[in-house]
């Protein structure tokens, strides 16, 4: 059995990357390890609460109400937690194999090291999540944003939107990592798996801060969406009408679920990617051990965000659930629409 605790020593921390030695060193790293079961206690929490989430908008029916969404926003919301998903399996399928490798003492320290097909086909899938969190937040903003200035006709509109847009968010976050990863090396031997290497680390950075950007623009447009809904559900106009009604209400009970969510996302999000952008920029030319250490912390708070933000949706919609069974507001609909007073569903 290796002395892990004796590999603490400062000497040992200025570890090199690509060779022998830094791999096992890397492998036996005590604070490493310990990172690497906070982020499989966090990615296995989440794919069991996005799992439970997609269960429920999955579903034609629940117990009690009918809790559906328009199709659009519903579509929408599968494909956000399906990067959610993606992210946690990536997280699990490339830390509990460096879990096992702690407990290992192999003779020839080469055995630590990992081929960069292996290491890549199980951590890209962790930026094309990122890219996806992007395109997803920006695609529900511009769902909600279409839904609150077509009151009148939005209801009867197919899930043409939503599927156009997933297709979009897929192939964006896919292409997107091409660009980044398509010079690499993928037959060299790595002796940590990490994706950044001297070939992609601009592209890295560059794509990381359009996501930045992204989600920040697209924060500032949820919060105006939320705005203009009050002012919509305050004002009387002339040409009131039930659809009308219908449409305002629906807005702002998706709305109120929805900004929230997001909203934590963005502030969680931009917590991993201010901090990632600027240690690439300033502390690249760290050493390898301190540089991987500082990245898989980082790395944690993303982590959180796919645990978080499924969770808060969960409940926030068990929440309106209750809040809408009970609301005087059914009495603003016939009663052929009143199992669906919360979200139309085509």
């Amino acid at each position: 059995m290796p002395s892990h605790f004796g590999l603490l020593s400062s000497e040992l921390i200025p570890a090199p990357l690509n060779n022998c030695s830094a791999a096992k060193i890397i492998s036996h790293f005590v604070p490493l390890h310990i990172i690497r079961h906070v982020q499989v206690f966090f990615a296995v929490l989440a794919l069991v609460v996005c799992v439970l989430n997609l269960f429920i908008l999955c579903s034609s029916t629940e117990s009690g109400n009918k809790m559906r969404f328009h199709s659009n926003l519903r579509i929408l919301l599968i494909g956000a937690l399906a990067f959610c998903i993606l992210h946690s399996l990536s997280v699990i399928f490339t830390r509990v194999p460096y879990l096992a490798l702690f407990y290992t003492d192999f003779p020839d320290p080469c055995d630590y090291m990992i081929i960069a097909w292996k290491c890549l086909i199980f951590r890209i899938p962790v930026y094309v999540s990122v890219v996806g969190f992007t395109l997803s937040h920006a695609a529900l903003c511009l769902e909600r944003a279409i839904a609150t200035f077509s009151l009148h006709s939005y209801q009867k509109r197919s899930s043409i939107f939503g599927i156009f847009a997933i297709v979009f968010m897929f192939l964006g976050a896919i292409l997107c990592n091409f660009y980044v990863f398509y010079e690499d090396d993928w037959l060299v031997y790595k002796s940590y798996c990490t994706s950044t290497t001297p070939k992609n680390a601009s592209r890295v950075l560059c794509m990381m801060d359009l996501a930045s950007l992204v989600d920040v623009t697209t924060t500032i447009g949820d919060f105006i969406l939320l705005q203009v809904n009050k002012r919509q559900l305050q004002r009387k106009t002339k040409n009131y009408t039930l659809m009308k009604s219908y449409q305002l209400k629906e807005n702002k009970l998706s709305i109120t679920l929805i900004f929230p969510v997001m909203a934590t996302h963005s502030v969680t999000f931009l917590l991993f990617l201010f901090p990632s952008i600027i240690h690439r920029m300033y502390f690249g030319a760290k050493d390898g051990l301190t540089y991987i250490v500082f990245v898989d912390t980082i790395h944690i708070v993303l982590c959180v965000n796919t645990l978080v933000t499924p969770a808060l949706f969960y409940l926030f919609r068990q929440r309106l659930k209750v809040r809408v069974a009970h609301s005087s507001v059914t009495e603003m609909f016939d009663t052929s629409r009143q199992a669906d007073l919360y979200f139309e569903h085509r």
